[in-house]
């Protein structure tokens, strides 16, 4: 995954400089790659949770990953769906950048809940998916 990550900030980097686009036009383009790759990663880690949670799905969740104005390394995520059953799932969290970049062991950074309707069925911190 990080030979991807790369790739696509080269490729991302050599396109700007080819158009003639300043640092920070750039920059705002990294971020929007970056929340992309982030939302579909959220995607799959909020849905194999809710999986283990014994929850179904009635067709995909939908997320969304910002980054937190403040903080460069922080990203906030949310996302929505409905079970089998008809009832709301929500995902929400953030994810540390900064603490997921482990090449020893498993992403950490990623801290994030999971409610069905008014009921929590998981908490995880520091985690990534398989948690």
């Amino acid at each position: 995954m990080r030979g991807i990550s790369l790739f696509v900030a080269v490729a991302a980097l050599a396109a700007g400089t080819m158009t003639g686009c300043s640092s920070d036009e750039l920059n705002s383009g990294l971020v929007k790659v970056e929340e992309a790759t982030l939302r579909v990663l959220t995607t799959r880690a909020a849905t194999e949770e809710l999986k283990k949670a014994g929850v179904r799905l009635d067709g995909k969740l939908s997320c969304t990953v910002t980054q937190a104005p403040d903080d460069r390394k922080l990203f906030n995520l949310s996302c929505d769906g409905t079970t089998s059953e008809g009832s709301k799932a929500v995902v929400f969290g953030q994810l540390n950048t900064e603490q997921s970049r482990d090449a020893d062991g498993p992403a950490r950074g990623l801290n994030f809940v999971g409610v069905v309707g008014d009921r929590v069925v998981f908490q995880k911190q520091n985690c990534m998916g398989g948690c």
